[in-house]
């Protein structure tokens, strides 16, 4: 399947959530998390299902769920994994 998504590049940076003075390449993002979580235990927050690099405010949550742009991804896998079954399911009925 061709795709036009574009992949991020590990060596570019990213804002912390938890603290928007950190700057972390985003190959590091998920560990920087899990350390920076720890270090800021008031501020509540939710793991996006479609991307553990996101963490939203626990307000924001389900406005994020609606426009996350990984979202998006998933969704053109599905479709793609269902045309494919669909295929499979009508050749091997004909």
């Amino acid at each position: 399947m061709s795709s036009s998504i574009p992949i991020a590049d590990p060596d570019d940076y990213e804002i912390c959530p938890y603290d928007p003075v950190h700057r972390v390449q985003s190959r590091r993002m998920v560990y920087h998390l899990e350390k920076c979580r720890k270090n800021f235990p008031m501020k509540k927050t939710r793991i996006c299902p479609f991307n553990n690099k996101h963490r939203i405010p626990e307000p924001e949550f389900r406005y994020h769920m609606v426009l996350c742009p990984d979202k998006a991804i998933l969704d053109q896998d599905l479709k793609h994994e269902r045309m494919v079954y669909e295929h499979k399911s009508y050749t091997r009925i004909n």
